[in-house]
């Protein structure tokens, strides 16, 4: 079984998401704005609000759905239909998850072990992935 780093356990990570994260009270505020425009929108309304904005303090698709921060409008949500706009970066991959997935299974566990200590809130999980922080301090 693959391993995703982006939905690991109890951590979501949504680094390639952020933009400009701000700090995590500002970030936390904003998912939750977020998830309450979704459940109370229709999905089109959702997005057409998404697009309207420039993406401050993560990304306006991202919410809150089963203890998870999740894009709402990612095919994985919408039974395999793209939903996301031009601000996305579709095809972005952090230098941290294309690393973890060259490693053997044994590294792998070392790795999600070495992160699993840490008691990362999702907010520090993200940034650590995607700026490369996890992965220098473990290969140290």
């Amino acid at each position: 079984m693959e391993i995703n780093l982006c939905q690991y356990k109890n951590l979501s990570c949504f680094g390639c998401c952020g933009y400009d994260f701000g700090n995590e009270k500002e970030f936390t505020k904003r998912l939750k704005e977020n998830t309450k425009q979704f459940y109370s929108l229709s999905l089109k309304e959702f997005r057409e609000r998404s697009e309207k904005s420039t993406p401050k303090g993560g990304c306006k698709a991202l919410i809150i759905k089963n203890n998870k921060i999740i894009c709402a409008l990612h095919p994985l949500q919408n039974k395999g239909k793209d939903l996301r706009d031009k601000n996305c970066k579709k095809e972005y991959m952090c230098e941290t998850f294309k690393r973890f997935k060259e490693w053997n299974k044994e590294k792998q566990k070392k790795f999600l072990k070495f992160i699993e200590e840490k008691k990362l809130s999702n907010y520090d999980y993200s940034k650590g992935m995607d700026e490369g922080t996890f992965l220098k301090e473990f290969e140290s």
